[in-house]
């Protein structure tokens, strides 16, 4: 077949063919980013795949070729990424910008596109903390600027479901016989006993005894989800 002929061909030669398959590497490398260009994209991720069959078909090396083959690997998995966001392969964009992370741990196009696929899988945890650390590395950067508001967004409603599912919790333990706190002597009070402060800014209609409970019993929700401070 024509990738077992390409397999063939990256790892056949000896040790003083190694620039011949870094310059092949280079060309396909080139020719995907043609594909990219064009909106080939399968086509793009086929050329870059290629590229990594020449890589690992290199017996030895300069210390040259070797900063060569680094780069190229950077390079082109963080093509394979941008082609995979495309395709809404998250897993995948995962896997390239963690290999492009791993030999540049501050390449902020890696930060910025793993934490995009965080995002869409709904890690927001990890989306949060690529999404930030991208954005304190370039705050003006358009596509950084609307992946925060996505994850804003997320985030903030995230926050309301928890709200919302605590208070409920709440209301059905209060409901049940007894209460919280069975053993808990309450004295009622009648609506005039209930301070001024409370019963002037009542709805019509509201029974002021029951907010004034609302009030006295509020709960602060836990787990609460908090906002970079970048963003404000």
């Amino acid at each position: 077949s024509a990738i077992a002929g390409l397999v063939g061909q990256a790892y056949q030669g000896n040790e003083g063919d190694s620039t011949s398959k870094l310059q092949k590497a280079n060309d396909l490398k080139a020719e995907g980013n043609e594909f990219f260009k064009k909106k080939a994209y399968k086509d793009a991720l086929f050329r870059y795949n290629q590229v990594f069959l020449y890589l690992r078909g290199l017996q030895t090396y300069t210390d040259e070729q070797k900063e060569q083959v680094k780069q190229l690997t950077i390079g082109t998995s963080n093509n394979m990424a941008a082609c995979y966001i495309i395709e809404k392969k998250w897993e995948k964009v995962i896997v390239k910008t963690d290999a492009v992370l791993k030999l540049d741990p501050e390449n902020n196009k890696a930060i910025y596109r793993r934490g995009k696929a965080w995002n869409e899988i709904g890690d927001l945890d990890k989306a949060k903390a690529d999404i930030v650390r991208a954005y304190k590395k370039n705050p003006k950067s358009k596509p950084i600027r609307e992946e925060y508001a996505k994850l804003r967004k997320k985030l903030q409603n995230h926050k309301a479901k928890q709200q919302k599912a605590y208070s409920k919790m709440l209301q059905t333990i209060e409901s049940s016989e007894g209460g919280l706190y069975p053993d808990r002597k309450v004295k009622e009070k009648s609506a005039d006993e209930i301070p001024e402060e409370i019963r002037k800014n009542l709805p019509p209609g509201a029974n002021p005894v029951v907010q004034e409970a609302k009030i006295v019993e509020e709960v602060p929700v836990p787990m609460e989800v908090t906002e970079p401070e970048e963003f404000g």
